[in-house]
């Protein structure tokens, strides 16, 4: 490999961090060239790399039009993850100036809207449905509704959400991972709780968690797990198809708070939240020399 280094820029939404690598670096291309799988782990790695969720490599198309090849922290690739296209939205408002900009994804576009404070994603590309799933574990039944808002997300209702020693929710992970109805590769989990205080007109308050494949953990916040949670309390909540743009959800997550909107009859979505700048950094060539 050249002796030179690869440039990389970390950003975070709510608690998800990435790591966004320009693709137009010959570094970039070189390591392209590699066992990938393997670079995006090194990278990744939170004690021996730079340490993210995951890694993201970008070609700008146009001015304002870039793609992108995402990966999970393991190595694996992934067709959307909702921060992440945040973050992307703050790397060219902070690198291009850019406060609009369309992103091309493996499940279609996602517009982009960024300025100092905020980012908010428009998967205009959605279009959801819903289907129930049970499974057992320790002897006891419990159901989940599917829904892909881009990378599929089993989310359960629980009535309090205790991630850090909640033994209980090992158990449904375990359970519905890779539960037959989600794949082959099998899926997310997500958990939610509706607010117990009630919601306010026009806006509805819960706390999710999601347990994310790829980086076989919890994350301190999934935008597409946000995503899904949103959906399925919307449903509960039996809001009309029509009535869908009118409510507002606020979703927290352990990172933080996003907030999400539905188009009529689930077509298209917006999601809405911070998204920050922590570091840049160069990685040299040196680091890929054993892969």
């Amino acid at each position: 490999m050249s002796n030179s280094a690869l440039n990389i820029e970390k950003y975070v939404g709510t608690g998800n961090d990435f790591i966004i690598v320009d693709g137009s670096q010959t570094m970039a291309a070189e390591i392209l060239g590699l066992h990938r799988a393997e670079a995006v782990r090194r990278i990744c790695h939170r004690q021996l790399g730079a340490g993210a969720d995951g890694l993201i490599f970008l070609d700008r198309k146009k001015k304002d039009t870039f793609s992108w090849e995402f990966y999970n922290s393991n190595g694996s690739t992934a067709k959307m993850c909702g921060n992440a296209t945040r973050c992307v939205g703050r790397w060219a408002f902070r690198n291009h100036g850019l406060y609009k900009l369309d992103l091309m994804t493996a499940v279609g576009l996602v517009r982009i809207e960024a300025d100092e404070h905020e980012v908010t994603s428009y998967l205009e590309y959605l279009k959801l449905g819903f289907k129930e799933f049970a499974a057992e574990s320790d002897g006891k039944r419990t159901v989940a509704t599917f829904v892909n808002t881009g990378v599929p997300h089993a989310v359960i209702e629980l009535d309090t959400i205790d991630r850090a020693s909640s033994v209980e929710m090992r158990k449904i992970i375990n359970a519905f991972r890779f539960h037959p109805g989600a794949g082959s590769e099998g899926t997310n989990v997500t958990f939610l709780q509706r607010d117990p205080g009630g919601s306010k007109q026009g806006e509805l308050l819960l706390t999710t968690t999601t347990f994310e494949r790829g980086v076989e953990g919890f994350t301190l916040s999934c935008g597409t797990g946000v995503l899904a949670a949103a959906a399925v309390t919307l449903r509960m909540a039996q809001v009309s198809d029509a009535g869908l743009p009118q409510i507002i959800c606020k979703v927290k997550t352990p990172g933080g708070e996003l907030t999400v909107r539905y188009g009529t009859r689930w077509e298209g979505a917006s999601l809405m939240g911070p998204a920050d700048f922590i570091y840049g950094a160069r990685i040299s060539s040196e680091f890929f020399d054993s892969i």
